[in-house]
């Protein structure tokens, strides 16, 4: 079975608290690295947060331009 993570630790690993991440993810859904949906819960892979986070730091951000 494949790791995956929730939406706690995704904020924890951000420096957000949960409320904010859920926030982020209905509103402001740029703002969040994509999740997959399971039934009625949503769940991170690990891989793609990691790489989500290294593309929008600002080290990250200058490599694009």
């Amino acid at each position: 079975m494949t790791e995956t993570w929730d939406i706690e630790k995704v904020a924890e690993l951000m420096g957000i608290t949960k409320d904010a991440a859920y926030h982020r993810r209905t509103y402001r859904p740029e703002l969040m690295p994509p999740a997959i949906k399971v039934g009625r819960f949503i769940r991170f892979d690990p891989e793609t947060v990691r790489a989500w986070m290294k593309e929008h730091t600002e080290q990250g951000m200058h490599d694009r331009a």
